[in-house]
Order: C-alpha cells, then structure tokens, then sequence
C-alpha cells in the first residue's frame, strides 16, 4: 500500500499580478508520486478570481526551503523521498502549465484511480497568479 504525505507551504506572499511560484515537488529517481489532493487558499486575492497552475518545470528554483512532508496516516515506516521547495526567491525556468483553475480558494481530491502521478526525476509546481498583492496558502496530500 502507498504512504501518504503532507505538505503545506504555509502562508506565502503574492505579487499582484505576477506568476507566483509557491511550491515545488520532485520525485526521486526510483520512484512516482501521485497527487491525491490539493489546496489553494488566499486572505484577500481581489475582485477577480487568482489563475492556478500545476506546472512542470526544466531548472530547480533556489533560495526557498526545503521542508520534510508529513506523514499523513497511520502506520507510516518511512520518510517520503520527494523533495518539496518552498518559495524560491529565485522561481524555476521552463514552466509548462498542465492543469489550470480560476478560483478564489480551491480544493481539489483527484478521484480514486485517476490521481495525477508526478514520474521519476520530474519536476512540478504549483504556480498563482492572483489579481492583487495577497498572501496564499497551498497543501498538499500526495502518495509514493
């Protein structure tokens, strides 16, 4: 059976207008994450609704952090081997978008059997682009 993991970005700030990186996920080379779900929630994103992105990217962004994901369940025997990043003063190059949403708070549970797998080496993220200067918010469940 998959472990699951818990990561969240805590609150990161947003400039107005701009394509926000705010997480990072790479799974390790021997082995695939699946997205379970996913979280986005902003304190004041403005009059029209922030655009969200689950991106791919070519270059690693730095000057972020690099939190450990939570074990998220019981019976967890194992620390997860993806790596996360936590908002990069300097953002990842060569974004790809893959999925988009307009929202001004978005919670997303992929369905059972059609969760989005993130391969080995890859590297994603979630980037926003919110219409005002805010602060947003973003977790994530995933499983190796």
């Amino acid at each position: 059976m998959a472990e699951q993991f818990l990561v969240t970005t805590g609150t990161v700030a947003l400039t107005a207008a701009t394509a926000n990186i705010p997480i990072e996920i790479a799974p390790a080379s021997t082995l695939d994450a699946v997205l379970v779900s996913l979280d986005v929630t902003f304190d004041a994103p403005g009059a029209t609704a922030p655009k969200i992105e689950l991106c791919t990217y070519g270059t690693v962004g730095s000057g972020g952090s690099t939190p450990t994901p939570t074990k998220y369940g019981q019976n967890q025997n194992r620390a997860a081997s993806t790596v996360v990043r936590i908002a990069d003063s300097t953002p990842p190059t060569t974004i790809t978008a893959l999925w988009t949403w307009y929202s001004t708070g978005l919670f997303y549970q992929w369905p059972l059997g059609r969760e989005f797998e993130l391969l080995q080496s890859g590297k994603y993220c979630i980037r926003v682009t919110a219409p005002a200067t805010c602060n947003c918010c973003i977790n994530l469940v995933f499983e190796e």
